[in-house]
């Protein structure tokens, strides 16, 4: 791939998946600055290392597992107890997998919408 297509797929990408990140990050630190610390990082490496990405579809699992080992090393360098345990993370990661495999859906936020079967809040 060449430099150019990497930056224009990981553009794409990076923008698809941002608000699931977030909301991965946010089920593991409560703390919305931390959480937005994370997310960047995790972009970052993501951005360092998108050329060994192999397929796609699976960057989002992809990128939650870099936003995994920057959330916990985030956790530990602020000395916070890691407030879970490694199953937890395992099971989290199976349900945000779940929710990429529901069917075809705009965003992030219109896959969790089918996945719990949410009606869309009305805009008055």
């Amino acid at each position: 791939m060449t430099e150019p297509n990497k930056l224009q797929l990981y553009e794409i990408l990076a923008r698809e998946h941002e608000p699931m990140l977030m909301a991965y990050i946010l089920s593991m630190v409560s703390d919305h600055a931390l959480a937005e610390d994370i997310a960047q990082e995790t972009f970052l490496v993501a951005y360092r290392k998108i050329s060994g990405l192999r397929k796609e579809d699976s960057f989002p699992a992809w990128l939650r597992g870099i936003a995994r080992l920057e959330g916990l090393s985030a956790l530990r360098k602020q000395k916070r107890e890691i407030p879970f345990e490694p199953a937890v993370l395992d099971a989290m990661e199976d349900v945000f997998h779940a929710f990429e495999q529901t069917g075809p859906a705009e965003s992030w936020e219109e896959r969790f919408r089918q996945f719990f079967q949410i009606e869309p809040l009305l805009n008055f």
